[in-house]
Parts: C-alpha cells; structure tokens; sequence
C-alpha cells in the first residue's frame, strides 16, 4: 500500500493550452478517492500523469514521499484498469491473469498461487480456460480487475472501467470493486464522470472542472456543504436549483424574496451563515436542492405558483420541472468563463408515481432551513464550505 501525493502538478500542450492547472491532491494510504467531473476536465489526464503514460510539464508526483515522476510505468509499480477492458484476445482468462506475473519472471508455483486466489475472489473460477471473447461484458472487467488485483502493486488506477457496461451491471459492478478495495485496503484513484458512481464509491471524492480541483471531500460533505455553485448542480441528482433572490428584512427577520414568495431565515440557516444575520437588501444566490421543495395542497399565502413543463414518473418518485416567475440560473461546464446563465426551470422531486399535464398550475413550498446560499460569483457564503 502506499500513499500518493501530486504537488503543483501542471499539464501544458504544445500550443500552451492548459490542461491540468497546478494541481495539489492526496491520495491516502488505503483509501478510494474517486475524480469525477464533466468531459474534458481533465481527469483522465490526471490519472494518465501518474501511471506514467503522459508526462508532467510541472510540479512532482510522489509515492510514498518519493518522487516517481521521472520513472517509466513500467517502474512505477501501479495497476491500471482501462475502459475498454484492454485483455488479450488469444489468451485464455488464466492467461491474461498471468501475464503480468510472468513479465515480473515469478515462479510458476508463485503464479498459480496468485492467478487461483484472484480467480476465486472475482468469481472467475469456472471461466478460467474461456477466451474474452466467450465472455460477457461484465466478466471481461472482472478479469481486467484480476489482472490488475493479481500483482504486488503501490496502487489501482481505474479509468472509468464501467461506463461500456449496461445499467444494472454498472450497479452490481460497482458495490463489487467497493468490497473488494475495502477487504484489499489498497490505495485506488477511480476515475468517473458519472457522479452516482463518484458518491456511492468513494471515501472521499475530488471534483474537477477545466483542469482545476473545485472541492475535495467526503460524499456526505460535498453534498451538504459544497464549495461553490458548481459543485452544488454537479453532486446530487437531479442538481440543485440555483437563484437569484434579494435578501431583505421582513417584519424585523431577515428573508429571501422570491417574487411574492418570502423565505424567512431560519436559525439553522443563520447558524451556517452568520454574515447573514445582519443582511439587508443584498442579491445573493439561493440553492434549493429538489428534494427541499414540496407541492401545496392549493394557492396558499405562502406558496409559489408554477406551471408544468415536464414530469418524469419513475415509481418510487417523480421528478417535476417547473416555471416559475423568479430569476433562475446555472453554471456552464462547457465553458467556465461563463460562470452563471438563465435557466428557465425548477427541479422538483415528489414521492411516489404522480402524473402531471404540461402547463398545469402547482404551488411550492420551500423547506427554509434547507437553504444553500453563495454570492453572485458562485461561491459559498459557509465558513464550512471554505
């Protein structure tokens, strides 16, 4: 096992692009750390830097408190599990498993000793003598696993090795490689777009956007306290909803306005902001996550009317997309010049399988001390979130 450390790591392209931007990032001993973040962040870049399959144009990599920046993969004794399973399609599973073994001139006995006891924890003992090409998907990435598990290595590195894999087998995959990294106790950076992967998996999940490290945290603390607006929409599906709302001062309390809809402050929300206790007539953003509003029973005082843009019933909720006379925005991963756009909708969740027609009235309820609010930059007013 060991520990790996990136200081001030950076990536430039010929043409001076950055792709990586002086990165600092632990991964601890035994740990799974997952990087999630959209396409083109840079995170499989990352990965790739540290394997040793691209170089660093600056800062060092160490394992262990040894630099290994300068040494070829081949030396730097970790194990990559690809995307695209990367087996050998002449040999046999027990073949592939041992290959590695062999380039390493263990002894025979050595060999089938490890191929045997990797097999048997992957469940791949009856396929032994099988061909890739006889295998399923999902078996073809237990045995690109195993032949990464089968070695005496620093650590894994996995690059996205679910994402060719249909849904229900990306979900049984998944609690697989989390029992198995917590019985190996092996120090694994996995590297994910997808953030129900990213949440579900990690100790501890790092999140990326355009070659910079955004927020680095335990799952339940990225979505609890995230750092900044885009943190907020990129962890929890479906992502927050963003606002803009003044907050002003309402029979002595301050509140959020929201056309004619007010959310009075609540303790616990001055509690995690206290520099709001002393606002007034500041424009901020609000975040609301999907689950915190709720529907009205009909137009009552302290309700927000809007009106049905789509419903997807999924049986155990629905979720509701909605329009509402209040000035909504978002981030733009695509571009993160552009930090804050109009969004013309609201997410809701609703319990249980509920049908709605498009242009329907509804009315809104917002759970006020489940409040997130960030200034007009996007960043987190918490003193928890910095």
């Amino acid at each position: 096992m060991a520990a790996i450390r990136l200081n001030r790591v950076s990536k430039h392209y010929d043409d001076h692009s950055a792709v990586i931007e002086e990165m600092d990032l632990e991964i601890r001993d035994g740990e799974l750390l997952v990087l999630v973040g959209p396409s083109g962040c840079g995170k499989s870049t990352l990965l790739r830097m540290i394997a040793g399959l691209e170089e660093i144009s600056t800062g060092e990599i160490l394992i262990d408190s040894q630099a290994i920046h300068h040494l070829p993969p081949q030396k730097r004794n970790l194990a990559m599990v690809f995307q695209n399973y990367a087996l050998y399609p002449h040999m046999t599973v027990k073949q592939n498993l041992a290959f590695p073994l062999k380039m390493q001139q263990l002894t025979q006995d050595e060999v089938s000793r490890r191929v045997t006891q990797t097999a048997e924890l992957l469940g791949l003992g009856n396929l032994l003598s099988r061909h890739p090409k006889q295998l399923s998907g999902g078996q073809r990435q237990r045995v690109a696993m195993g032949r990464a598990m089968v070695r005496d290595t620093n650590a894994f590195l996995m690059d996205e090795p679910l994402s060719n894999l249909d849904a229900k087998l990306r979900v049984e995959l998944r609690g697989e490689i989390a029992a198995l990294q917590k019985r190996l106790s092996i120090t694994t950076l996995y590297v994910t777009h997808d953030q129900v992967e990213a949440m579900t998996l990690g100790d501890r999940v790092a999140v990326m956007r355009a070659g910079k490290l955004q927020q680095i945290a335990s799952p339940g603390e990225l979505y609890e306290h995230p750092v900044n607006v885009f943190v907020s929409g990129f962890i929890g599906n479906p992502g927050m909803n963003v606002l803009r709302s003044m907050l002003e001062t309402a029979d002595k309390v301050p509140a959020f306005r929201l056309g004619k809809y007010c959310l009075p402050l609540t303790q616990p929300v001055m509690e995690r902001y206290p520099d709001l206790r002393n606002g007034s007539n500041q424009m901020l953003l609000l975040g609301i996550r999907p689950s915190a509003i709720t529907l009205a029973e009909s137009d009552e005082r302290d309700s927000l009317p809007a009106r049905v843009s789509s419903a997807e019933p999924l049986g155990h909720e629905t979720i509701l997309y909605v329009d509402a006379d209040i000035e909504a925005v978002a981030t733009d991963a695509e571009d993160p010049g552009s930090t804050l756009l109009r969004r013309p909708t609201l997410t809701v969740i609703i319990p249980g399988h509920r049908h709605f027609k498009p242009g329907e009235t509804v009315y809104l309820q917002v759970d006020n001390s489940k409040l997130h609010c960030y200034d007009l930059q996007g960043d987190s007013l918490s003193p928890l979130s910095s």
